[in-house]
């Protein structure tokens, strides 16, 4: 779960055509972070004397509230307790887990089918659960028997 402030650093760096010295690096992740939701796509970043980022045109202007919206999102819908599902992020109040939508909104069926099996979740629950199993992908050994094929 990254914060707000990694979305324009990660686009800083791989868009400069320079590459940014550690020190720089963590000084732009320090300067990002402790700027208000608010200025952080609507006013420029001056990285050095000489270079300033505009932001807004350079992940776009909607970004922050694009952003917040997930989040509290994520938080509404989405939970991680070791007691439940041995600590694999469920939706809220189910244990549904979020690996288990994406399985099925990539099978074939739609959110529609998902809300007729479960009329308890909202829309925004199941597109949260998918968009955070898309970003956060299971790690660790493959399922079945990958050697199988090999052979």
């Amino acid at each position: 779960m990254l914060p707000l402030h990694a979305v324009p650093y990660a686009a800083i760096v791989t868009r400069l055509p320079v590459t940014l010295s550690l020190a720089t690096k963590r000084d732009l992740v320090r300067r990002l972070s402790e700027r208000p939701v608010a200025s952080m796509t609507s006013e420029p970043l001056e990285i050095a004397p000489a270079v300033v980022v505009d932001i807004p045109a350079l992940v776009g202007s909607d970004l922050a509230e694009r952003a917040e919206r997930y989040s509290k999102a994520r938080e509404d819908h989405i939970v991680t307790d070791p007691e439940i599902m041995g600590g694999t992020p469920v939706l809220r109040g189910t244990r549904m887990t979020v690996y288990s939508v994406l399985g099925r909104l990539e099978g074939g069926d739609s959110v529609e089918d998902i809300l007729d099996d479960n009329q308890h979740l909202s829309r925004e629950a199941i597109e949260t659960a998918a968009l955070y199993a898309r970003t956060h992908p299971l790690v660790g050994r493959p399922g079945g028997r990958p050697w199988a094929k090999a052979a």
